[in-house]
């Protein structure tokens, strides 16, 4: 949900910008927010992820680790906050891609991921025994492969809209528009993982490790 809450931040706020110059017929503005956006998903996903290494146990333990799961819960997460940043990539972009006229392309590169996940779970937990850890790699190559095909549509000279020298130049203005939007869908989600925090615990007060598993 945290992950999400950044993707939707820069997202949500630079696909709606997008929109707004697109009908503006303003290409090279769009291109600046396209730019703006991936180095703002970058400082985020930097933030994100060694935000995570430094503070992995009481952040586990926040969420409603116990004794008896926290090494299963590290074994995955250390494998997976790494690839999280490429969530962020692939959130950020697919709004864009769908804001500039790609609403379809955008459903699918989001639905190959989910798809690529099940594919790669089945085979790493279910024929090669891998456990959490196979897990957790099929989380993370689904969402490289999906960054990847988000990433390739602005690289294409099919786009009209394209990662260019002077997108990468970094504007306040640009950066304090896509906020102001993303804000509100950031603290949804923020919200969103107070509630499982305060839920997980109480659930581990009061049931145990199991009963936080049952839940999730």
């Amino acid at each position: 949900n945290i992950i999400h809450a950044f993707g939707s931040l820069v997202g949500a706020g630079s696909g709606a910008r997008m929109s707004i110059v697109l009908g503006k017929r303003d290409i090279r503005w769009a291109e600046s927010i396209l730019g703006n956006s991936m180095i703002l998903t970058i400082f985020f996903g930097i933030l994100f992820v060694s935000g995570y290494y430094f503070f992995s146990d009481a952040i586990l333990n926040l969420f409603g680790a116990s004794t008896e799961t926290i090494a299963y819960a590290k074994e995955y997460m250390d494998i997976v906050v790494p690839g999280m940043f490429l969530t962020t990539v692939t959130f950020n972009l697919c709004n864009l891609i769908r804001s500039s006229g790609y609403a379809q392309k955008s459903m699918w590169i989001m639905l190959s991921g989910s798809i690529i996940n099940i594919a790669l779970d089945t085979l790493f937990i279910c024929v090669l025994d891998m456990g959490i850890s196979g897990a957790a790699w099929a989380t993370t190559i689904s969402m490289a492969i999906s960054s990847i095909l988000s990433l390739s549509h602005f690289v294409s000279k099919k786009s009209f809209i394209r990662f260019r020298r002077h997108a990468w130049q970094p504007k306040f203005r640009i950066f304090r528009n896509i906020l102001a939007i993303g804000v509100s869908p950031f603290t949804m989600n923020v919200a969103g993982s107070g509630v499982v925090a305060m839920l997980n615990n109480q659930l581990l007060r009061y049931g145990g490790g199991n009963a936080v598993a049952a839940s999730g």
